[in-house]
């Protein structure tokens, strides 16, 4: 088995030396599951919820270990991007093809990463660019008039200089 790698204590440690309660995916879990986003995440995840009134996803609310904030107030599960915060009304735009892990923390112990992090927090952990080119892209059709597209580049620019690109639509 593969070791898996998180920083959910700002430093990289094996998820099994990490005296916290966390679930990690991988970019190979991530997509061997199908997950796409926040609610997708949640269904895999233990102790996760996500909830939304209809057609908005300004309201999305978060739930972990079934703590979750009251409506106006900015929540007590987090969302970070490499250790950012991103309001939760995002978190549902989130890319997850160039995703290298996910770490979803719960309880009090995330703390570490600050605002709004009482129940837990959700670090999205992006891939860095690679010294070869490599690329992935996916499409997917379903029934009334859905369609999605993403993809991914990444590559050097010059002998000192690399980037990674990624979409979805």
């Amino acid at each position: 088995l593969d070791e898996i790698i998180v920083t959910a204590r700002k430093v990289e440690e094996r998820l099994l030396d990490v005296p916290l309660t966390i679930t990690a995916y991988t970019s190979a879990a991530i997509e061997s599951a199908g997950v796409v986003g926040l609610k997708d995440l949640a269904i895999s995840t233990p102790g996760l919820f996500t909830s939304s009134a209809l057609g908005s996803r300004s309201s999305d609310r978060i739930a972990i270990r079934g703590i979750s904030a009251v409506a106006g107030t900015s929540g007590f599960a987090g969302i970070f991007i490499d250790g950012v915060y991103v309001p939760s009304s995002f978190a549902q735009g989130i890319e997850v093809s160039n995703i290298e892990r996910i770490e979803v923390l719960k309880g009090p112990q995330s703390a570490l990463f600050g605002r709004a992090t009482l129940s837990g927090a959700i670090n999205y952990v992006t891939k860095r660019p690679t010294e070869q080119w490599e690329g992935k892209a996916s499409a997917s059709v379903g029934e009334y008039s859905h369609y999605e597209f993403s993809g991914l580049v990444s590559g050097p620019i010059s002998d000192t200089l690399t980037f990674i690109g990624s979409a979805r639509t």
